[in-house]
């Protein structure tokens, strides 16, 4: 992995506020391996790095390319969205869609 993965890693796992050894848990690994996954010893595999997504909930690109934008989403403002229903995400999404491009 290069440094850019692990940065953001690091740094997504922190904003969900999970130490290495939670977080580790949540995706079926050793702490020891994420370990050495965090600090570039090892690579995680591709259904690894999958699980690793889905439980930061941050897209598969974005550890890959600086010019994918970082989710900006406290814990707090994840939690409040993971609560609505699909038709209100895509209500949601909607709106912000039509704010954006009204700019």
């Amino acid at each position: 992995m290069n440094e850019l993965y692990v940065t953001r890693l690091s740094t997504f796992r922190k904003a969900h506020k999970l130490t290495q050894q939670s977080f580790s848990e949540k995706i079926s690994i050793s702490s020891e391996h994420f370990s050495k996954i965090e600090s570039m010893c090892k690579n995680p595999s591709l259904s690894l790095h999958i699980e690793i997504c889905k439980q930061l909930n941050v897209p598969y690109d974005c550890f890959f390319s600086e010019r994918h934008p970082v989710p900006v989403l406290s814990c707090r403002q994840f939690e409040a969205l993971s609560l609505l229903k699909t038709a209100e995400l895509k209500a949601l999404l909607n709106l912000l869609q039509t704010l954006y491009e009204g700019n």
